[in-house]
Formats: C-alpha cells, structure tokens, sequence
C-alpha cells in the first residue's frame, strides 16, 4: 500500500525558488490544497486573464469551468497543465524558468505568483 501511496502523491518543490509554496499533486490530477492562505481576488485574475491572452485559445470552453472542475483540478492545469494533459500547448504559470525554454526576462521567475494562481481560481469559478 506505501508504494502505491507513493505512485499516487508527487511532491514538487521548484529548484532554486525557496520562496515558492510547495504543492502535491495528486493522482497526476490536482493540487488540492490552495499555494496561499487566506481568499483570493477574482478582480485581479480576471485582469491576469485578460493581460495574458487566456482567451486567445479559451474562449467559450472556460464558461461554466468551476462546475466541470474542481478548484485543485484547475489549479494543477495552471501550476503545471503537462502533468494532467502531457502534449499540451498551455505554459507552465508557476513553474521556474529556465534558460532556452521562456524568453530571457522569464528566467529564474515563474510567470504568476502563487497569489496570483489561486486570484485566477478565483475569477474561474465566477465564470
């Protein structure tokens, strides 16, 4: 039973970020757990959405995302969507970026913060 718990639960912690929240995944299908404590702001991830270009590719298919999605599911498609969708076109927002993978103002930084993944949770469920 350990081993299979093991298979079941990853932990990532980003290399080189001791500033970032650890998070587990889950069944190689959600984060459950929020990367901040406390609420988040739908306001500011509605913004987040809009400056980067969520609805280029998203457009009617994130209506009604949080009664086909829990909130860990939509987290795990944010923080790290390969893991839930490996041949995906949508970035990694709170993975570390490396050099020769993201533009070169993105290196060493994640694109969203931890509060700014769990304000773009928020602004889903308000869809």
């Amino acid at each position: 039973m350990k081993r299979l718990a093991a298979f079941l639960l990853t932990i990532y912690m980003p290399a080189n970020a001791a500033d970032l929240a650890p998070y587990i995944v889950v069944n190689a299908n959600a984060i459950p757990e929020p990367l901040i404590a406390g609420p988040a702001d739908p306001e500011l991830g509605a913004a987040l959405m809009l400056g980067a270009g969520c609805s280029a590719c998203h457009q009617k298919d994130l209506n009604r995302i949080g009664d086909r999605m829990t909130d860990g599911e939509m987290r795990l498609m944010i923080v790290a969507p390969e893991v839930r969708v490996p041949d995906t076109a949508m970035p990694a927002y709170y993975k570390v970026g490396v050099y020769g993978e993201v533009a070169d103002d993105q290196v060493g930084k994640t694109r969203l913060s931890a509060a700014e993944v769990e304000a773009v949770i928020a602004y889903l469920k308000t869809l």
